[in-house]
């Protein structure tokens, strides 16, 4: 027996040829359905992607702090940067107040009546006007609060992801 084994072990393994024609088969010839239904997945994949980010909105926003004084106005000081070149009078601006969560009580949609550039500070000093009674954007109305802290959102754009890769691939 040990004559056998060594006579084995003395062969090339490069003369052992393995074959199997169903092994072959499987690896060489693909079956066409499970390529044309894989080619459709990644198609429709590929589809969806573009559908969802043509329909998400993504805004360009600036956050501030802010303080109210009194019922009908409140004066934002932000610093002067290429996304505040946006502003312009009548853009949405969000309040939220401190006093009053924005998940129980909604936010007050408020609007830029009036803006200015200090060139020597590189600030804006934006005016924005607050919605008559306080109304939110739930219909609760806000009780007025002097020295009401929170924060204001302004939303300068409101493109779509899609929007912005073209945008992109523009430049």
């Amino acid at each position: 027996m040990e004559s056998q084994t060594n006579k084995y072990e003395k062969e090339n393994i490069s003369d052992i040829e393995i074959y199997n024609n169903e092994v072959d088969t499987i690896l060489n010839d693909p079956p066409v359905w499970l390529v044309r239904v894989g080619s459709y997945m990644i198609y429709g994949l590929v589809v969806i992607i573009i559908i969802i980010a043509a329909i998400i909105k993504y805004p360009d926003t600036i956050m501030s702090e802010i303080m109210i004084n009194t019922t009908d106005t409140i004066n934002i000081k932000i610093p002067y940067n290429n996304t505040t070149k946006q502003i312009s009078l009548n853009t949405d601006v969000n309040v939220e107040l401190n006093n009053y969560p924005a998940n129980d009580f909604g936010v007050l949609s408020a609007k830029i009546k009036h803006f200015e550039y200090y060139a020597n500070t590189q600030e804006y000093l934006l005016t924005i006007l607050l919605p008559k009674d306080f109304k939110s954007n739930t219909g609760k109305t806000i009780k007025y609060i002097e020295n009401n802290k929170g924060k204001a959102t302004i939303i300068l754009n409101n493109k779509s992801l899609l929007q912005r890769i073209f945008e992109i691939l523009r430049k």
